[in-house]
């Protein structure tokens, strides 16, 4: 069944899906865009769902093979975005230029074959409400932004990152927190 429906060499959809199988497993909302150059590698197995008002720009990747994409409402993936399942991303959330989202990685525990010879396996990534994700960032599986976070640019995500945050580096650390009595952003000590 696998091979009927994705190519073994690329990892891509073959094209009879894409055409057939695809308008009966993409769940889009109320004016929502998936721009014609996103590269769409869905199984129809998994859930991919976009909500009302998102957008997925051009030269973006989305791959729901071992797991659902669920991408809330007034969301936008960038240029150049991966999005690797299993993920959800809540409502009004950006994630930048050449940002990756990877809930799944490779596995390598048997020496006797390569790397790409094994399986893969997930965790679900989980970016909530109103988090931003700077350009060129890559979240790692099982990592959750919390409501409201920011990661800058560039910066490498393996921790969780608590609601009303500012993350930066590689790995990347809390360096600020909103503080609501004080209605400000404050620095974080080490």
């Amino acid at each position: 069944m696998l091979r009927l429906v994705f190519n073994p060499r690329t990892a891509r959809t073959r094209l009879w899906v894409r055409v057939f199988i695809y308008p009966f497993v993409i769940k889009k909302g109320k004016h929502s865009k998936i721009r014609s150059s996103v590269r769409l590698d869905l199984n129809p197995n998994n859930k991919f769902q976009i909500g009302s008002g998102s957008i997925i720009e051009s030269g973006a990747i989305i791959n729901n093979g071992i797991g659902d994409i669920v991408i809330g409402d007034n969301s936008m993936i960038t240029c150049r975005a991966m999005i690797l399942a299993p993920a959800i991303i809540g409502n009004n959330v950006v994630v930048g230029i050449s940002s990756q989202v990877l809930g799944l990685t490779h596995d390598f525990n048997d020496i006797s074959l390569s790397v790409k010879e094994q399986s893969v396996s997930g965790t679900q990534v989980t970016i909530k409400d109103g988090a931003w994700i700077g350009g060129n960032c890559c979240i790692l599986q099982g990592v959750t932004i919390g409501e409201h976070s920011l990661v800058g640019a560039g910066s490498v995500v393996n921790k969780d990152v608590p609601p009303y945050s500012v993350a930066v580096g590689n790995p990347a650390r809390v360096i600020k927190r909103y503080d609501f009595d004080k209605k400000e952003w404050v620095r974080v000590e080490r």
